[in-house]
């Protein structure tokens, strides 16, 4: 059983936390708290807030682990992608020589990564895939793979 002791000073951070922080994660954690503050028991917590109770017991232990600060700090999840070390070098390109289209940007952007991709087999053939499932779509497959054959694809210059 987790044991909490609250100061009156946290009780009035909670509180107005819970309604002006600007994140909503954030706020939905000073709730919880502040309701276990006024006395509530976990179940009461979760029937009125409908909360998981390990959600709820996770709010708690970041509250007793850290204080209030722990529940205002977050790290969301953002995956990295193989391309953001080249954003800029991909953003200048296109502002030198702008796409005319969606299909032009992709397959401009196929072709300059074409090093990148291959450095990573797996998503290589996903990218590659991808790539072929879009043109077969638009019925330009056997033109896509005419104009790119991929023994030659290294020589060729990034065109539009």
């Amino acid at each position: 059983m987790l044991t909490l002791h609250f100061s009156q000073q946290d009780i009035d951070a909670l509180n107005y936390e819970r309604f002006h922080h600007p994140d909503p994660m954030v706020m939905k954690r000073c709730d919880t708290v502040y309701l276990k503050a006024k006395g509530l028991k976990t179940g009461q917590i979760q029937q009125l807030t409908g909360r998981n109770g390990k959600t709820i017991r996770t709010h708690l232990h970041l509250y007793k682990d850290g204080g209030i600060e722990a529940l205002k700090h977050r790290e969301p999840f953002r995956p990295k992608s193989q391309l953001d070390e080249h954003k800029q070098s991909i953003e200048d390109e296109f502002r030198q020589r702008p796409a005319a289209s969606i299909k032009e940007a992709g397959k401009r952007i196929f072709l300059a990564t074409r090093g990148i991709i291959d450095a990573s087999e797996e998503f290589g053939i996903a990218y590659y895939s991808m790539a072929v499932r879009r043109c077969y779509r638009l019925d330009l497959r056997q033109a896509f793979l005419a104009q790119y054959s991929f023994s030659s694809l290294d020589e060729r210059p990034i065109s539009g």
